[in-house]
C-alpha cells in the first residue's frame, strides 16, 4: 500500500463503517498529512455519492454484474472525474488504472481504462454556464453542470422518486419516506444537506478556556473558525487538517462535537452537584459536556457495552482534565439500571443516523424497515432503563441523531403511554441543514415513585 488511493481502496473494500476503518488501516502507514486527507475525502466521497456513481457505471458498463473490487475501482475513478475538481481528469484515470493493474492485472486495467476514457469522451460541460438539457443526462455538482451523451439517470416524468434517489445518492426508501413527511422541497433540502462536506464543530472546554480564547488560539494556528449558534460551539473549516494534533486539542481546550448534540445536554437543565447517568456514553462527547457543565463536581455515571469504546471515553476525560466521570461497562443484564434515584439521566440511544448522513455517509446504505424495527426495540429498552434510574422529580433526556418518527416522538409517546407517572416536558426536532446535523431530543420527568417495569427483552 503506497498511495492515498491505495488506502482509500483498501478501506472501501473492507466495508462496514468505512470512514472509521480508514484510521485503523492508516495508523502505521508512512503517508503524508496530505495523503491521509485525500484518502479520507475519497472514502467519504465514494460512500456519499455511491448511488450516483453506480448510475453512471451502469450507463457505461455493458456487464449487468461486476466483481465488488472492480466496481469499487470504477467508483473511485468516476468520483474523481465528477466530484474532485482539483484532480485533473488524466490523473484520475491514470491513477485508477494503475490501481486496477496492481489488483486485477493488465486485462482488467484495460477494461477500467476503456470505461473511464469512454465516459470522459462522452462528457460535456463541467462549467456553471452549461445548459440544463435532458434531466436523464444532467448532473449538477455544486456550481458545475455535467451533461452526458447518453441516458444515465431515471426519467423524472415517469419515476420521480428513483430520479431523486440516483441524483442525490440515497436509497429510494429514504427518499419516499421523507417526501411523505416533508414534501418534495423539504426532502430535497435534506438530500442536499446530506451530500455536503460538513464543517468541523468543536465544543469549548470552559474549565480551561473561553470561546473567544479558543477562537484566538485556532486562528493563530491558521484554522479558519467562527462562533457557532450554541454558546459552546466553534465551527472550523471543513477538513481542518491537523486540528486534532494541535496544541489546543492536546491541552484539552476543546473536543469535537456537533451543535445538535450539545443541545441535548443543555436540555438536561443541570444543577451543581447533580448525580447524572449517561446510559449510552462512549466515546464520551456528551458525558464530558455534562462533567464540564457541572464544573467537574457531582458524579457522572458513563455506561457503555463496549470496553474499547469506554477506553476512548477515559482518554477523552483525561485529556479534558475531568475526574467526575465514572465509566461503567454494561455487559450483563442491560435491562437493569446501574443505579437508581439519579437526578438526571441522558439516553442518547443507538439509532439509524439519518440525521447525520453528511458525517456518516455509509449509514444511508444500511437503512431498511427491518433495521429500523430492530433499533426501535433497543431504543425502547434503553428508555425504560433510563426511567427506572431516574428519581421522582428528576429529568431524563432521550435523544437520537435520527429523523425517523418511529425512533423519536412516536417511541417516546409509546413508552410514556405504557408507564404511569411519566410526563413529556419538551420535544425538539431539527432536520439537517447546510451547516448543522439533524436530530431529536425530548425531556421527560417522573412524577411519582410508581415502578417502571423493565418490559420484555427488546420491548
Amino acid at each position: 500500500m503506497r498511495t492515498a488511493r491505495d488506502l482509500a481502496l483498501a478501506t472501501l473494500l473492507r466495508g462496514g463503517l468505512a470512514t472509521r476503518d480508514l484510521s485503523e488501516i492508516a495508523r502505521d502507514l508512512p503517508l503524508t498529512p496530505e495523503d491521509r486527507a485525500l484518502s479520507r475525502e475519497l472514502v467519504a466521497g465514494v460512500e456519499r455519492r455511491r448511488g450516483t456513481l453506480d448510475a453512471v457505471i451502469a450507463a457505461y458498463v455493458p456487464r449487468p454484474r461486476l466483481p465488488r473490487d472492480l466496481r469499487t475501482l470504477l467508483r473511485l475513478g468516476f468520483y474523481q472525474l465528477l466530484f474532485l475538481e482539483r484532480v485533473p481528469a488524466h490523473a484520475a484515470v491514470d491513477e485508477t488504472v494503475g490501481l486496477a493493474r496492481m489488483r486485477r492485472g493488465v486485462r482488467q486495467a484495460g477494461f477500467v481504462n476503456a470505461v473511464l476514457r469512454g465516459a470522459l469522451r462522452d462528457l460535456e460541460g463541467g462549467s456553471p454556464t452549461a445548459e440544463p438539457g435532458d434531466p436523464r443526462r444532467v448532473l449538477d455538482v455544486g456550481p458545475r453542470r455535467f451533461r452526458f451523451g447518453r441516458d444515465v439517470f431515471p426519467d423524472p416524468s415517469t419515476d420521480a422518486l428513483e430520479h431523486l434517489a440516483a441524483i442525490h445518492s440515497h436509497p429510494r426508501v429514504l427518499v419516499e419516506r421523507w417526501i411523505a413527511r416533508f414534501g418534495e422541497e423539504g426532502a430535497r433540502s435534506i438530500l442536499e444537506a446530506d451530500n455536503r462536506v460538513p464543517p468541523v464543530t468543536v465544543r469549548v472546554n470552559r474549565m480551561r478556556t473561553t470561546r473567544e480564547g479558543l477562537l484566538g488560539d485556532l486562528r493563530a494556528l491558521g484554522f479558519e473558525s467562527m462562533a457557532g449558534v450554541h454558546p459552546l460551539a466553534v465551527r472550523v473549516e471543513p477538513g481542518a487538517r491537523g486540528l486534532l494534533d494541535s496544541e489546543p486539542f492536546r491541552a484539552g481546550r476543546f473536543t469535537v462535537q456537533d451543535e445538535t448534540a450539545m443541545e441535548a445536554v443543555s436540555l438536561l437543565d443541570l444543577h451543581p452537584g447533580a448525580r447524572v447517568l449517561d446510559l449510552c456514553a462512549a466515546p464520551g462527547g456528551k458525558a464530558t459536556q455534562i462533567a464540564e457543565t457541572l464544573e467537574d463536581g457531582g458524579e457522572v455515571l458513563a455506561c457503555d457495552v463496549s470496553e474499547d469504546r469506554l477506553a476512548r471515553l477515559r482518554e477523552n476525560a483525561e485529556r479534558l482534565g475531568l475526574r467526575s466521570i465514572r465509566p461503567i461497562l454494561r455487559c450483563r443484564d442491560r435491562r437493569e439500571p446501574p443505579a437508581e434515584g439519579l437526578d438526571r439521566v441522558l439516553v442518547d440511544a443507538p439509532c439509524s443516523n439519518t440525521g447525520v448522513l453528511a458525517r456518516r455517509p455509509e449509514a444511508r446504505w444500511r437503512f431498511s424497515p427491518a433495521n429500523l424495527r430492530a433499533v426501535t426495540r433497543l431504543q425502547g429498552e434503553c428508555l425504560r432503563v433510563g426511567l427506572r434510574a431516574l428519581r421522582p422529580g428528576g429529568r431524563l433526556v432521550y435523544s437520537t441523531c435520527a429523523l425517523e418518527p418511529e425512533e423519536n416522538g412516536d417511541l417516546v409517546r409509546q413508552v410514556v403511554g405504557s408507564v404511569r407517572g411519566v410526563e413529556v416536558l419538551e420535544e425538539r426536532f431539527r432536520p439537517p441543514t447546510t451547516d448543522q446535523d439533524g436530530g431529536y431530543a425530548a425531556a421527560l420527568t417522573r412524577l411519582s415513585r410508581t415502578p417502571v417495569a423493565p418490559g420484555s427483552p427488546g420491548a
